[in-house]
C-alpha cells in the first residue's frame, strides 16, 4: 500500500486544485477538505505519512511546496514539526536542493517553536549552499539568517563573490551592501 499523503497529492495534481498556501480566492478548498477527511481515517498521523514521503519522490510533482506547506497547518507545532523534518534530513543532498531550499524558506523561517530541527536543517543547508552555490539557497539563507550572518561570514563571502543582480539585492536589504 503506498502512502495516502502522497496518493491525495497526486490527485490534486491530477485534477488541479489549488495548492496555494493563503489563497484567497478558493482557500484551497478541495485540497484542505481531502486532507481532513484523510486526518480522520488517520488520526494523528499526517505527521507519520509526511515523515515517510520522499522528498525525492515529493519533487516529481509540480504542487508539491504548496501541498507540503499546508499539511504543515495540520501539524502539532512542536513535536509532529520535528517529526518530519527530522524524518527528511537525512535524505537532503544535491539532488533534493530545491526541497532543502523550499522548506528552509517557507517552513523553517516561520517555525520558531522547532529550534533543534530547524537549527540542523539550516546547517545542511549552509553545507550544500557553499558546496554547490546554490544561488537561490544562499538567497534563502541570507534571508533565513538575516539578523545572525555575522555568525555565518562564509554564506557572505560566497554570496558576495556571486555575480547575480538578486544576491545583490538580497545583500542590501539585510544590511551588507557590496
Amino acid at each position: 500500500m503506498g502512502n495516502l499523503l502522497l496518493d491525495l497529492i497526486a490527485h490534486a495534481e491530477e485534477k488541479k486544485w489549488c495548492v496555494t498556501p493563503w489563497c484567497t480566492t478558493c482557500g484551497n478548498r478541495d485540497f484542505r477538505r481531502a486532507l481532513e477527511e484523510l486526518s480522520r481515517k488517520e488520526p494523528n498521523n499526517i505527521a507519520q505519512l509526511m515523515a515517510e514521503l520522499s522528498p525525492a519522490h515529493l519533487q516529481a510533482f509540480s504542487n508539491w511546496t504548496g501541498s507540503i506547506e499546508i499539511c504543515f497547518l495540520y501539524l502539532t507545532p512542536g513535536t509532529h514539526f520535528h517529526q518530519v523534518l527530522d524524518a527528511w534530513l537525512p535524505q537532503i543532498g544535491e539532488n533534493t536542493i530545491r526541497f532543502a531550499d523550499n522548506v528552509l524558506y517557507r517552513i523553517i523561517k516561520n517555525v520558531p517553536f522547532a529550534r533543534v530541527a530547524a537549527d540542523a536543517w539550516i546547517a545542511r543547508c549552509l553545507e550544500l549552499a557553499l558546496s554547490t552555490r546554490d544561488e537561490s539557497l544562499i538567497e534563502s539563507l541570507l534571508l533565513v539568517l538575516r539578523s545572525n550572518l555575522h555568525a555565518y561570514p562564509k554564506l557572505v563571502e560566497v554570496a558576495k563573490e556571486i555575480p547575480s543582480r538578486q544576491l545583490q539585492r538580497v545583500l542590501r536589504n539585510v544590511g551588507l551592501a557590496t
